[in-house]
């Protein structure tokens, strides 16, 4: 996770920030559902319909885990980075911490994975 974006998790411990990104991701699938009822998309463009529920699943878990970091550490879910931008958050972040955001960015890949291959191929025959 600390790869892909490294300092952005610190962001969405706003409120504000975390409210409009959750926002748009929800957006973007509303369309992307309201877009499935046209009739002439094909099935790879059905598939990528349903990406936008992986940032909402990202966002929606790491609030969770977060609010589970701040019960139990009394502090907020410390981010991964790479070694080039280490911070002194960083460097206190630990095992589980790392560990949970990793498979907060592997879930958030694979369930509209496995939805959007379920819906399309159950539904749209594909």
């Amino acid at each position: 996770m600390g790869y892909v974006v490294p300092h952005t998790l610190k962001f969405f411990r706003y409120p504000k920030i975390y409210n409009q990104a959750l926002f748009l991701s929800l957006s973007l699938l509303v369309l992307g559902l309201v877009l499935q009822f046209s009739d002439n998309i094909n099935c790879d463009d059905r598939r990528l319909m349903f990406y936008p529920l992986g940032s909402s699943i990202f966002l929606l878990l790491y609030r969770l885990l977060d609010n589970i970091s701040l019960k139990i550490l009394n502090r907020h879910m410390y981010y991964l980075t790479m070694w080039q931008f280490r911070d002194e958050e960083s460097l206190k972040s630990t095992l589980i911490e790392n560990v949970a955001q990793y498979s907060i960015f592997l879930l958030s890949i694979y369930i509209p994975t496995c939805i959007s291959n379920w819906v399309v191929d159950n539904w749209y025959s594909c």
